[in-house]
């Protein structure tokens, strides 16, 4: 998944970002400083996954992977501009992030959806034994 982050300072050099959960943002993800003549930045996660940022068109692009369905909620960037001055503190209105997760009962969908298949072998595997089983009766008796 990919959170946009737009930094409105054009000027931007050195900023931090904080990508925040939740609808007030109180639980932080992760936090990294960047200069923006860095282009790319990884960080590892540990219960949230891992975390990707990258500098791209006056926009930090925050990709996160390693997602489950626990996981949606709202996510918010909260980016703070160091240099040049004046200082800066900018927060997202945030994007609600929905992951989608396999549940048992899409896994048992996925099984009635094949059930017809199964189905329509087993009968044509039955009925090609019987016209053997007829064929082979039917020489017995003429021998």
């Amino acid at each position: 998944a990919q959170i946009h982050c737009i930094i409105h300072s054009r000027t931007a050099e050195d900023l931090q970002v904080a990508l925040l959960r939740g609808l007030h943002g109180n639980q932080k993800i992760c936090t990294s400083t960047l200069n923006t003549s860095e282009h790319e930045k990884e960080m590892q996660q540990e219960k949230d996954g891992d975390v990707r940022l990258l500098i791209k068109d006056g926009a930090v692009v925050v990709t996160l992977s390693g997602l489950k369905a626990t996981h949606t909620d709202i996510y918010r960037c909260a980016i703070q501009v160091f240099y040049p001055p004046p200082y800066q503190q900018l927060t997202g209105n945030g994007t609600l992030l929905h992951v989608l997760g396999r549940s048992p009962q899409s896994q048992l969908h996925l099984l009635t959806e094949r059930l017809p298949f199964i189905s329509v072998t087993v009968v044509v595997l039955v009925i090609a034994v019987i016209c053997v089983l007829i064929i082979i009766i039917t020489f017995q008796v003429g021998a």
